[in-house]
């Protein structure tokens, strides 16, 4: 094994990365092109440098209705039963044919790529104020839930298994290393975002100046902070203070797939509930939220960093909204639009909060005036208008400066920001 690591090491690695996210929509497909380590010059770090010659190089495949089921009811296990092992080979294997249908579509082989990374599907996941299931029970706790100081987490998938299918090596296992050595285990993406940021300001040097904020808006949404500054002593100095600050996608999708009858599993657009409860918004209830000791406004009960579980918010949420409704009376079918306006609208509020968090890390002036979205919930018009208007009411309310773009304006894929970050 450690001659192969050497042989990769020194040449540039064409790379699919795998990414089966908390919005359980499917398996995203990404390649890459890792930069050659020059040894005859100064070595990079690595996500220091990305090379996207391909950007349109992604393919998302999306799971059955049927395999969907059985994902979410694993989540939050930590036995290992027949059931869990059968959902994570068919996992894995469905992995495979992602590779085998994206390598087709591309007119590849497998002759053509040096590595497969392989993330897997987390299905538990607890940082440190919440950790009871590892601390209570260790005696029966699977060796695949990774348990730091600060965190357990288990994302399901037999790296081994898939790399006897597709006959290539695979690197797996990726939130294991951060996780030993006391940290949460994610986000690990802002790494990638960095990275990125460079990217862009090179090819576009007027598209922003830092520093700038990236909003990966997934089943879980989080946030990260990059600045780049000159030191006459120390040359360029980079900033980055990351953090997943709320709810993302998850909720949302898990409630429209409850009121609509399965009739859909996402609001698309945003245009199918959430605009139709936009003027109805529960702020007592976004409120309520706000107090929680996991969300960004209350800077005492959590340093950082700080990670969430894709159901964390659930039932502390939807509590809320049954508890406004039944004391204000509202129990007409129209109420679905403005929960989940609500709901949406902890999303958007949790994001703006993140602005308190990076204040603590670091003092931050002037406020950034880019911030770029990611992730799937770009493509949802309300989490991208209401983001906008809320941080300039806040923070530029008479200049209204603050710019809230996608990520695909500077000619990237915000699907593919993860699969890609795994293939780096």
């Amino acid at each position: 094994m450690s001659d192969m690591v050497e042989s990769l090491r020194n040449k540039k690695l064409i790379v699919i990365g795998l990414m089966s996210g908390t919005s359980m929509d499917g398996i995203d497909c990404a390649l890459l092109q890792t930069p050659r380590q020059n040894k005859t010059k100064q070595k990079k770090k690595d996500g220091e440098t990305i090379k996207l010659q391909q950007p349109n190089y992604y393919e998302c495949y999306e799971y059955s209705r049927e395999f969907k089921e059985r994902l979410k009811k694993i989540l939050g296990k930590t036995n290992r039963t027949e059931e869990l092992t059968s959902v994570e080979t068919e996992l894995t294997r469905q992995h495979m044919e992602a590779v085998k249908k994206f390598l087709r579509k591309y007119r590849l082989s497998m002759d053509d790529i040096d590595l497969i990374s392989f993330h897997g599907h987390t299905i538990y996941h607890e940082s440190k104020d919440n950790m009871s299931k590892a601390e209570k029970k260790p005696h029966e706790i699977p060796s695949d839930v990774i348990i730091g100081r600060n965190c357990a987490s288990w994302q399901i998938g037999n790296g081994a298994l898939l790399s006897k299918l597709t006959g290539k090596p695979v690197v797996y296992n990726l939130r294991k290393n951060d996780i030993v050595h006391g940290g949460q285990g994610c986000p690990l993406v802002p790494l990638y975002h960095a990275a990125i940021a460079k990217y862009v300001k090179q090819d576009h040097p007027m598209a922003f100046t830092f520093p700038v904020v990236f909003v990966n808006i997934g089943g879980v949404a989080n946030v990260t902070y990059v600045d780049v500054t000159t030191d006459k002593e120390k040359g360029s100095i980079q900033t980055l203070i990351a953090f997943d600050c709320g709810p993302g996608n998850a909720i949302l999708d898990d409630f429209v797939t409850q009121v609509s009858g399965n009739r859909h599993s996402f609001d698309p657009n945003g245009l199918l509930y959430c605009y139709k409860g936009i003027h109805d918004i529960r702020f007592d209830v976004v409120n309520k939220f706000l107090q929680h000791k996991f969300t960004t406004n209350n800077l005492s009960s959590q340093g950082l960093p700080k990670s969430l579980d894709r159901n964390q918010w659930h039932s502390f949420i939807f509590n809320l909204l049954k508890n406004y409704d039944n004391n204000n009376n509202n129990n007409n079918n129209n109420n679905v639009y403005a929960q989940a306006a609500t709901i949406a609208e902890c999303t958007v509020q949790s994001i703006v909060h993140s602005v308190d968090y990076f204040g603590l890390a670091k003092e931050i002036k002037p406020i950034p005036k880019t911030w770029l979205l990611c992730g799937g919930g770009r493509h949802n018009r309300f989490f991208k208008e209401r983001i906008h208007t809320v941080l300039n009411d806040k923070y530029s309310p008479l200049l209204r400066d603050i710019s809230v773009l996608n990520i695909d304006d500077f000619g990237l894929n915000g699907d593919a920001v993860e699969a890609q970050c795994w293939a780096s």
